[in-house]
């Protein structure tokens, strides 16, 4: 399925931004992201679009754009770097493309050998189980009963399947614990960042409050001492 890599700018926390992002939907994305798409690259695949938003995001840094953090796929707008990345996703599409492409065939590979061995893996246990059960069928059906020895293959065979599936599973709970402790991490770092952000604006609420009193202080010993002329001038007026 294609996919998209696309550039948008328009204002986050009311600051000017832009963004290199993928998308599998350009008009689900633009109402979704509330910002104003300028230009977009088409990719064969979401493999090519991630290898070519990364390498975007690369260039962008390293062209003097400044992410604004956490997230490395926003970017202060500046005029200059804008329109430098703004000429490669017009000008340079295909060069760009071509400099992943390498890499985005490499993980489809990956992935594809990946897919083969699990699917290797499940079709013999499968096939397995399939054959010990049409076995145990069929003897069980004959006039002639099922011998220990047979019996035995048959539960060799189940332990076999058993030991296949268990380490199929394995692999997956892995898998799913890998994805549980990064969520966790990111979650951990949203809460760090929001205590962070809270810190900022308590000082800068106290250093706004400390600037008010120095103002006021400063006013109220300007007045006392324009009553206290005022005060001196009635006095000598009075003598």
């Amino acid at each position: 399925m294609a996919s998209f890599v696309y550039l948008a700018v328009g204002a986050v926390r009311d600051i000017q931004v832009f963004k290199i992002g993928k998308t599998n939907s350009l008009k689900q994305r633009t109402a979704a992201l509330r910002m104003q798409l300028t230009s977009h690259i088409a990719c064969i695949d979401e493999i090519e679009a991630l290898e070519l938003e990364a390498l975007l995001i690369v260039k962008a840094q390293s062209a003097g754009a400044h992410n604004l953090l956490p997230r490395k796929e926003y970017f202060r707008y500046s005029e200059t770097v804008y329109q430098k990345v703004f000429s490669w996703f017009d000008n340079d599409r295909d060069e760009l493309i071509a400099q992943v492409a390498t890499k985005a065939q490499a993980k489809r590979d990956r992935i594809a050998k990946k897919a083969a061995t699990f699917n290797t893996v499940m079709g013999s246990a499968t096939a397995q189980r399939r054959n010990s059960n049409d076995a145990f069928r069929y003897k069980s059906a004959s006039p002639n009963p099922i011998t220990l020895e047979e019996m035995q293959a048959v539960i060799d065979s189940k332990l076999v399947q058993i030991a296949q599936l268990e380490h199929t599973t394995n692999i997956l709970s892995k898998r799913r614990d890998s994805y549980l402790l990064t969520i966790q991490v990111l979650q951990e770092e949203v809460i760090k960042l929001r205590r962070e952000l809270v810190d900022i604006e308590l000082r800068v609420r106290e250093d706004v409050y400390k600037e008010q009193e120095k103002y006021i202080a400063q006013l109220h010993k300007k007045h006392e001492q324009e009553i206290k002329a005022l005060l001196k001038q009635i006095d000598d007026l009075q003598n």
